[in-house]
């Protein structure tokens, strides 16, 4: 039957459970969810909205369900596994022990996330979220695909093609829409596009890349430097991954998505997309094939939310279905 003074031990331990444990718990999921005023759960939002557009890479989908279940279903685990080993322990000095183990392995996994040595002045996940921002907002699955671009945008196939295809060259067919010189993603014109001074629309940029082009061609290191932008380290390990990366010139986080900067290309088929009714902007959601969606208003309580992710997460349904939308949902597990 074990000794009173254990089972008057477990009580103690349980009830402080009952007292931080769970009510931490549930915030932590609550802040998971996205609906706190905190930054954390902002950007959680965010996080969540370029998921479910499918614009996120493999690393960061990664990334996302690691830290997700880190922050939720690792902490309810360990305190899970933490309660059946106390009440399988009889001696005092065992149980309070196992207690503590289960309290260091906590707070270890949480005073590594929130060590600062690797970003003292918080740069990378202010660059971390400026990248949420541009991929929720540019849909780069949709500028990927010609063909989506234009159900998206209600532009006839037809017109996006002849935009690219002069008449002289005779009349294009639709199939052409795949060929590369219909993609906004063209890395080759990037880079022609981003040094046409005629393309820019501020003087001074012009100005800065005529003077680069002079620098480089008279070998004028510190002009160089000071008209043409390259990649900041942002810290220490910053700098000494730098040094073993096969392309430091391609390391900026400020400096992604350069392959759509293909300014010539965005002038053909800028205005092609009809105009939309006059619309109220705060009740719409999105716009598909040029039609509006607007907001379900009767979507659920936020309460509602928070429970049934706790209950998705911890009963391991959420994992199930992550598995098989990352195999099954279009994109597959390596798109």
């Amino acid at each position: 039957d074990g000794k009173v003074s254990g089972k008057i031990m477990i009580f103690t331990i349980l009830c402080l459970y009952w007292t931080t444990v769970i009510p931490e718990s549930v915030l932590r999921f609550y802040r998971t969810v996205g609906d706190a005023s905190s930054a954390y759960s902002r950007l959680n939002s965010l996080r969540g909205a370029v998921w479910r557009q499918k614009d996120d890479t493999l690393l960061q989908r990664i990334g996302y369900k690691a830290d997700r279940y880190m922050n939720t279903a690792f902490p309810a685990l360990l305190y899970a596994i933490m309660i059946f080993v106390l009440f399988n322990t009889e001696e005092v000095l065992d149980i309070l022990l196992n207690a503590l183990a289960a309290e260091f392995v906590h707070f270890l996994d949480e005073e590594i996330a929130a060590s600062g040595w690797y970003d003292p002045d918080s740069r990378w996940i202010a660059a971390g979220a400026f990248e949420l921002v541009a991929q929720a907002t540019l849909r780069l699955r949709v500028l990927e695909s010609p063909k989506t671009f234009c159900h998206v945008y209600g532009i006839p196939v037809e017109d996006y093609v002849n935009a690219f295809y002069p008449e002289k060259e005779g009349k294009a067919s639709p199939s052409n829409i795949h060929s590369q010189r219909c993609k906004l993603s063209d890395p080759a014109v990037a880079a022609r596009d981003d040094q046409d001074v005629n393309l820019w629309t501020n003087p001074e940029d012009a100005l800065s890349i005529a003077c680069a082009k002079y620098a480089v061609k008279h070998d004028n290191d510190d002009a160089v430097w000071q008209f043409q932008k390259f990649p900041s380290p942002f810290s220490l390990y910053d700098s000494l991954l730098n040094t073993v990366r096969p392309w430091p010139s391609q390391a900026g986080v400020f400096d992604k998505f350069r392959e759509f900067r293909t300014w010539s290309k965005w002038d053909k088929i800028l205005y092609l997309a009809p105009v939309p009714h006059t619309i109220s902007l705060s009740k719409v959601d999105s716009i598909q094939g040029g039609k509006v969606k607007h907001f379900n208003t009767k979507k659920p309580s936020g309460l509602y939310l928070l429970f049934d992710d706790i209950f998705d997460v911890l009963s391991l349904y959420r994992i199930v279905e992550d598995i098989k939308r990352e195999m099954t949902h279009g994109r597959g597990l390596w798109y």
